[in-house]
């Protein structure tokens, strides 16, 4: 059966990645806006998720499977269900309680499936079995908008230490918090791996992994994790650099390190 994907623009896929998938992906744009001297988000307009879920089913001809952003940062899951309700749209929506690149990874590997059933379990596996880890260069954007506690910001600001921050249950949260920006950045490929199985005594996912790095340029952070992983004999399917939407930049600032990985499915390698 034909189906077509529907997501948001915090998925950070490049368009070309989405003009190549098996099944068209239509994203609908998150909104950045200025209220009180600041920039900030609000989810897509009715008439725009209306207008997106309309490309998408070729005006209801075709099912559509819906992941997007956690509806703990976004009210993106809720209005979209409420339209789907008001038009009687055949459409999956998923709230998948994360976003960035895991978004984009659970949205690619959904492509490759051949049913919208198919394509909607791919999405709830790639991100039960994810691990989504940010660093920022600097917290103020994160808790002015109300996305990390205060408690978390003051320990990032404390003599050098610095927050790794996991997208956990749809929220941002302190995981762990290390002296300086390299080591964090270490420590943070280091807890990726431990998630995946590769070390200490788990056995390393048989099929590989994807991997999507979010860096603002030409940063070695994602040589950094291709070599990580070579050296724990993690074969890697598919690795994937790009930097972070406007949507989540307004939040992390222009200094930032995500990681994004999961383990690539046996039944989603082509």
């Amino acid at each position: 059966m034909t189906f077509a994907l529907l997501t948001d623009s915090s998925c950070a896929l490049p368009a070309a990645s989405s003009e190549a998938a098996r099944v068209p992906i239509i994203e609908v744009p998150l909104s950045v806006e200025h209220a009180a001297g600041r920039p900030t988000t609000s989810q897509p307009s009715a008439a725009a998720l209306l207008d997106a879920l309309d490309r998408a089913s070729l005006s209801g001809t075709r099912p559509v499977i819906a992941p997007v952003l956690s509806s703990k940062l976004s009210g993106t899951a809720q209005a979209l269900r409420q339209i789907v309700v008001e038009h009687g749209a055949d459409c999956q929506v998923i709230d998948t309680l994360t976003t960035g690149g895991t978004l984009g990874l659970a949205v690619l590997a959904a492509s490759r499936a051949t049913s919208p059933a198919a394509a909607a379990a791919i999405v709830r596996e790639v991100v039960a079995k994810s691990m989504t880890q940010l660093l920022v260069g600097d917290l103020k954007p994160l808790v002015a908008g109300g996305r990390l506690a205060l408690p978390s910001a003051m320990i990032g600001t404390a003599l050098g230490i610095v927050p790794i921050i996991d997208v956990r249950e749809g929220q941002l949260r302190l995981a762990e918090a290390v002296r300086g920006k390299k080591r964090a950045r270490n420590r943070m490929i280091a807890r990726a791996l431990t998630h995946l199985g590769a070390r200490p005594a788990r056995a390393v996912p048989a099929d590989g992994v994807d991997c999507f790095c979010h860096v603002p340029g030409d940063d070695p952070f994602p040589d950094e994790v291709a070599a990580a992983l070579a050296v724990a004999d993690v074969p890697v399917r598919d690795l994937r650099v790009a930097p972070l939407p406007e949507a989540l930049t307004v939040h992390t600032g222009q200094t930032y390190w995500g990681l994004c990985l999961t383990p690539a499915l046996a039944a989603d390698i082509h």
